[in-house]
C-alpha cells in the first residue's frame, strides 16, 4: 500500500530495524559487528533522532523513541564497555523487532487467548470482504477524500500506522493483544497546542467518517454505519493512497482490521465486564469470545472479582445422607477389619456380601441399591484403609 510521504529519521531508524539481522560476535570478543563506519553513522543517526524528538508527529514520535533505544542499546553491547549481558539482551531485542512480537520478558499468552485473537481477526477479515468491494465503496471515498485530507493535515499522519492509531484513538476504541500490551496514546507527549488541535479535529473527523459509512450503506453496501471497525477501515481508505481497484481479498489483507465488537474501557478499569457488538458481530461464537476478551481485561486494569461467600456464608454442613453413610461404614469396618471397599462391592456366585446387606439395612434402601466405588472409598474410615 502507497502511503503518504514521512520524516526521514524514524524512516532511517526503521531502516536500521528491519535490516538482516546480524551474526552476534563471540563473547569473547570486543570488536562486535560495527565496523567504525557502521558505529558513526549510528551515532549520527541517535544525535539526529534526539534533535528531532520534540518535533515529530506524536506517533512517529513513539516509534522513534523505541528505535532510539534499541540503537542506543547496540552502540551499548558492541562498545569498550559492552557486556555479554548487553549483547544477549540486544540480540533478544532484535529478533523480537524482526518477529514483530512484544519485548523480551511480556507474559506468554495461553494458547485458548492466542486462538481468541486469531477468530477474532478471521472473523474482521470476513466482515469486511462483504462491503468493501461494493461500488459505492471507492465513489463516496474519492469523492469525501479531499475534504477528510484537509481537515487531518495539522495532524502530521504520514503512515499507515499513524492513521490507524491516531484514528482508533478518536473511535475511544483500543486494541489490544493477546500478551495484554495495547496500541498506544498516539498524543502522549505531544504540544498543548498540538492535544487542543486533535481535540477540534477528533468530533469532526468521527462525524465525518460516519457520514460517509451512512451514504455507503444507503446506496446498498451491507455494512455497519455505527462499527468502529468499519469507520477505521473507511478512514485508511480515504486519508491514504490506497488503489481501490484492487481485489477485495487483497486491499483486505493491507489494511489494519478491528473486529466487529468492543470491551468498555472505563467499566473494565473498575472491575466491570461490558461488551457491545455491532450488526456484523450477533454470533454466539463471537459474542462468547468478546465477553472472555472482557473478562480478561477486567482482570488486568480493575480490581478483582468479588466472590459470593462459601456456603452464603453460613458453616458448612455435611449432608445428613453422607453422615449416615460415614456411620454405616465405620460399624462394618469394625464388625470386619479385613473388609476393604473394593471387597464390599464383589458379588459371589451372584450374591451380594453380607455387610452391603447390613449397609442397605442402615440407609433404608433398596435390595437392588449398590453404592459407587468411590464413593465408598471416600467415605471408608481413614484408619482401616
Amino acid at each position: 500500500m502507497d502511503t503518504l510521504p514521512g520524516m526521514a529519521v524514524p524512516e532511517a531508524l526503521a531502516h536500521a530495524k528491519t535490516c538482516e539481522m546480524p551474526k552476534m560476535a563471540p563473547s569473547g570478543a570486543r570488536d562486535g559487528f560495527l565496523t567504525l563506519k557502521r558505529r558513526n553513522e549510528l551515532e549520527e543517526l541517535l544525535r539526529l533522532a534526539n534533535e528531532q524528538m520534540e518535533s515529530a508527529p506524536p506517533v512517529l514520535r513513539l516509534r522513534l523513541e523505541r528505535g532510539r533505544d534499541l540503537v542506543g542499546l547496540m552502540l551499548k553491547a558492541e562498545g569498550p564497555e559492552g557486556t555479554s549481558e548487553d549483547r544477549h539482551e540486544l540480540h533478544a531485542r532484535m529478533r523480537v523487532e524482526l518477529a514483530g512480537q512484544p519485548w523480551p520478558g511480556d507474559p506468554k499468552p495461553t494458547r485458548a487467548i492466542e486462538q481468541r485473537h486469531a477468530r477474532a481477526e478471521k472473523l474482521a477479515r470476513r466482515v469486511c470482504l462483504t462491503w468493501i468491494g461494493h461500488p459505492a465503496v471507492s465513489r463516496e471515498v474519492a469523492a469525501a477524500k479531499p475534504a477528510l485530507m484537509d481537515l487531518v493535515e495539522p495532524l502530521g499522519m504520514p503512515d499507515q500506522l499513524s492513521v490507524t492509531h491516531v484514528v482508533a484513538y478518536f473511535l475511544d476504541t483500543a486494541a489490544f493483544w493477546p500478551d495484554g500490551s495495547e496500541s498506544p496514546n498516539p498524543f502522549r507527549g505531544s504540544s498543548a497546542s498540538l492535544v487542543e488541535e486533535a481535540r477540534r479535529i477528533r468530533p469532526l473527523l468521527v462525524c465525518a467518517l460516519a457520514e460517509l459509512a451512512q451514504r455507503i450503506g444507503s446506496a446498498g453496501a451491507p455494512l455497519d454505519p455505527a462499527d468502529p471497525g468499519v469507520l477505521l477501515v473507511l478512514a485508511q481508505l480515504s486519508l491514504l493512497n490506497v488503489d481501490l481497484t484492487r481485489l477485495a481479498a487483497d486491499l483486505v489483507d493491507d489494511l489494519n482490521l478491528l473486529p466487529p465488537g468492543w470491551i468498555d474501557r472505563d467499566a473494565a478499569k473498575i472491575g466491570h465486564v461490558a461488551t457491545h457488538t455491532s450488526r456484523h458481530g450477533r454470533t454466539a461464537g463471537f459474542m462468547a469470545d468478546l465477553h472472555a476478551a472482557g473478562e480478561f481485561l477486567a482482570r488486568r486494569l480493575g480490581p478483582p472479582a468479588i466472590k459470593a461467600p462459601y456456603a452464603n456464608g453460613q458453616k458448612r454442613r455435611t449432608r445428613g445422607d453422607t453422615l449416615r453413610l460415614q456411620k454405616a461404614l465405620a460399624v462394618l469396618a469394625m464388625q470386619d477389619p479385613s473388609l476393604t471397599p473394593s471387597a464390599l462391592l464383589v458379588r459371589d456366585h451372584g450374591e451380594d456380601h453380607p455387610a452391603l446387606e447390613r449397609l442397605r439395612d442402615a440407609l433404608s434402601k433398596e435390595a437392588d441399591w449398590v453404592p459407587g466405588l468411590r464413593r465408598i472409598q471416600r467415605y471408608w474410615p481413614k484408619s482401616r484403609q
